[in-house]
């Protein structure tokens, strides 16, 4: 604090000694408003009516009044123009004061310095950068260089602040040096609020250095900016040690840069630095707003520790504040986050009991909670207790209960959604319809699942390369391999680009039906669109040929997927020596010579493996093989000899 009174002392003694200073807490062009200069005594009530409305940046309610003024037969005076310029300037109506001074110029009204004065204003509160300085040239060109300059400099500081450049904020204030005006707190707050709104937090603290330097005493102002700096960069550590500096230096944080800190925070995904903060400001006395209370809920709720969150919602009713709606839901998804959908929904059921209204939010996490867990009975429930409260849901909270009836199997269900959805005043998109048509495909109706397809495309809603997927996977399970390349086709043609997930499903359809040369195909197609096949494409690969009986074709496909840098499991090497039992004739030598590959490859055979062997070499030689591999371990018959490994 002594420090402080230094710094202040020194910079009076200098603002004292220097012809201006840039910076002063109220412009001097609002001086002929508030005195009412030019008004008479018959019009000085309507011009202070007029003036008040300006302050509150209410034009219409001052363009009211002033036209009044003017179909009395009386002609306004500057004052007039400059009051109604005023109030353009308070609600940051840059194109209405700008057409208010074309006005005022036809109308032969001479401007003024105050009317620059709030044509700069207009123009820095809506960040145009460009006028603001356009504006100050011209008050340059008509009136010089006098002491309403400083101000007029502080307000383009202000547009550079709002417009987000902080370069041309340095500019300005370096250009203050060349004509002896010694720039003030306000001018140095603006340039580091610029550079705050860019989140440059090292040019931030930079010239909070100059300035003190420059024997300029900072504020509580300019050291909330340089916070709100580093917050918005997301250097939460440095904003806080900044937060122990400002009351070290004797300022009281306020509210805006506590809130600066506590946001930042949340963003990166702290709870705990989020509740330093909160308490923080009950430390210095602040009333947190009810938006601090739900960050610091949100983000424990959020990152799981659903616990603390209820803590901090069990403290707030202590202090006679009530829990909202948007806390509550913070809960119930945090629970569901965790798979609790028991606390979620009693989290829920204390929201009622409390007399709060559930909205469309806290349904839509309490029934996506449901159907994350696969539990679509009670997400079916919840949907219908929300209709039933007249709570109109959203095409999430449909489709939250779509999907999870989709993968329950409930293909019925989740159709009988789906028509809902056609009948309300929502339109079904891509998700509602993929959900439904991947149920159908695994349940093998891949007729219902094209009649969708076909029904999505009627409605105007393209389908995504995941809804192709789904029908791929459906063909390929009902071996309908010829329709699958079509519907491929059919992808292409709608713009989309398959992924390794559709070459897949196509070759699995030529796999089950033992198809090697179409599978080959398949793959030579993907590869010649820049794909790399997975573990499971060879995998797939090496069971057309189980299927074929080709031991010479998987023997082929084992080695390419070494050359791939994939190494076969168990699934591999077991279709490898299916093939060996199911070739013409059978050959137990290949078959041998692939269980002894797949031992060395450190992969142990389990019960499915071994008895694959023992069909493919026989029962005696079989159980001879894993003897010898691990004496005692292996007993095709003891399901306990799966649980062994390597």
């Amino acid at each position: 604090r002594l420090a402080g009174r230094s710094i202040s002392a020194r910079f009076a003694m200098r603002r004292a000694s220097a012809r201006v200073v840039l910076g002063t807490p109220r412009p001097c062009w609002a001086n002929e408003c508030t005195q009412g200069r030019g008004a008479t005594s018959s019009t000085r009530p309507d011009l202070e009516r007029m003036n008040e409305r300006a302050e509150a940046g209410d034009v219409v309610g001052a363009q009211e009044i002033f036209l009044a003024f003017q179909r009395g037969t009386r002609t306004p005076k500057r004052v007039w123009w400059n009051t109604l310029l005023k109030a353009h300037a308070n609600a940051g109506d840059a194109v209405g004061a700008a057409a208010h001074f074309d006005r005022m110029l036809q109308d032969g009204i001479q401007p003024n310095f105050q009317t620059f004065g709030k044509l700069i204003e207009a123009s820095a509160k809506a960040g145009r950068v460009l006028e603001a300085e356009s504006w100050l040239r011209r008050m340059e060109v008509a009136f010089g260089f006098g002491d309403f300059w400083p101000q007029a400099t502080v307000a383009v500081l202000d547009a550079c602040a709002k417009g987000g450049d902080p370069a041309r904020a340095c500019c300005w204030l370096d250009r203050t040096g060349s004509t002896g005006i010694v720039p003030g707190a306000q001018a140095y707050a603006a340039v580091i609020n610029s550079c705050a709104s860019q989140s440059a937090s090292e040019e931030a603290i930079w010239w909070h250095e100059r300035m003190v330097s420059s024997d300029c005493a900072p504020n509580a102002i300019t050291y909330s900016a340089v916070l709100d700096s580093l917050a918005k960069a997301g250097d939460v550590d440095g904003a806080a040690r900044w937060h122990l500096k400002t009351v070290r230096e004797g300022f009281e944080p306020t509210v805006f840069s506590c809130g600066a800190g506590l946001n930042a925070c949340a963003r990166a995904g702290k709870p705990e630095q989020v509740s330093w903060w909160l308490e923080r400001m009950l430390e210095h006395r602040i009333d947190p707003s009810p938006e601090c209370y739900r960050t610091v809920i949100h983000a424990y709720a959020k990152h799981g520790d659903v616990e603390k969150a209820a803590s901090w919602i069990k403290w707030i009713g202590t202090q006679r504040i009530a829990p909202d709606e948007i806390m509550y839901t913070s809960m119930v998804d945090g629970w569901g986050r965790r798979g609790k959908t028991l606390m979620a929904q009693s989290c829920f059921e204390e929201m009622q009991a409390a007399r709060i209204e559930p909205g469309v939010v806290p349904y839509t996490a309490l029934i996506s909670a449901f159907a994350k867990e696969g539990d679509s009975e009670k997400a079916t429930q919840w949907l219908q207790h929300m209709i039933d409260a007249a709570v109109t849901p959203e095409l999430i909270t449909y489709n939250a209960v779509i999907n999870s009836c989709a993968k329950r199997g409930n293909t019925a269900l989740a159709v009988e959604w789906l028509e809902r959805i056609e009948s309300s005043r929502l339109v079904p998109d891509k998700i509602s319809y993929t959900a439904v048509i991947d149920s159908c495909a695994k349940q093998g109706l891949v007729d219902e699942a094209e009649h969708w397809l076909r029904h999505m495309s009627k409605a105007q809603v393209s389908p995504c390369i995941i809804t192709y997927t789904a029908l791929l996977r459906s063909c390929a399970k009902s071996g309908k391999t010829a329709r699958a390349a079509e519907l491929l086709s059919q992808a292409k043609e709608a713009g989309l680009t398959p992924d390794v997930m559709c070459y897949n499903a196509v070759i699995n359809g030529c796999s089950q039906l033992g198809q090697t040369t179409e599978a080959s195909t398949w793959l030579e197609e993907m590869l010649s669109v820049g794909l790399s096949p997975d573990k499971f494409t060879f995998n797939l690969l090496v069971k057309s040929c189980q299927v074929a009986g080709d031991v010479l074709g998987a023997r082929y496909w084992v080695n390419a997927m070494g050359a791939a840098s994939l190494r076969p499991d168990a699934l591999t090497w077991t279709s490898a020596i299916a093939a060996c039992s199911a070739a013409q004739p059978p050959r137990p030598e290949d078959a041998e010579a692939f269980f002894h590959d797949m031992v060395q490859s450190r992969i142990l055979p389990d019960q499915i493996a071994s008895a694959t062997l023992i069909k493919a070499v026989g029962k005696e030689r079989g159980r001879a093989l894993l003897q010898k591999l691990s004496p005692g371990a292996w007993n095709p018959g003891d399901p306990r000899s799966t649980q062994r490994r390597p």
